[in-house]
């Protein structure tokens, strides 16, 4: 499964459903319920004026936490990508300016 990029509110909260279940969650917590119900990973009940008043964790979710139990975002491989890449490039430099320096000591 692939990784989801969760938010340390988001993570929190998603802790403590898989922990306590709904019981453990402080009544600040509809804004986040909501977006992880979004991603898939919760499945909350809202009354009007947006207040949970129950949530539990969906098949995804339980699978999600199975798989990445510290809840690690994704990678930026793009990133990391272009470091890799800068480096390559300053050691092929490093490399071209040793070699010149030799062949001038050496005629």
């Amino acid at each position: 499964m692939e990784r989801i990029k969760l938010t340390k509110r988001e993570k929190q909260i998603f802790k403590i459903l898989y922990n306590k279940g709904f019981e453990g969650l402080s009544p600040d917590c509809n804004v986040p319920l909501l977006t992880l119900q979004n991603k898939g990973l919760v499945r909350a009940f809202f009354v009007e004026g947006g207040i949970a008043i129950d949530a539990y964790l969906t098949a995804k979710g339980k699978e999600y936490i199975a798989e990445n139990p510290k809840l690690r975002n994704p990678m930026n491989m793009e990133l990391i990508s272009i470091i890799a890449s800068v480096i390559a490039a300053i050691a092929a430099l490093l490399a071209l300016f040793l070699c010149y320096l030799i062949y001038i000591k050496i005629p």
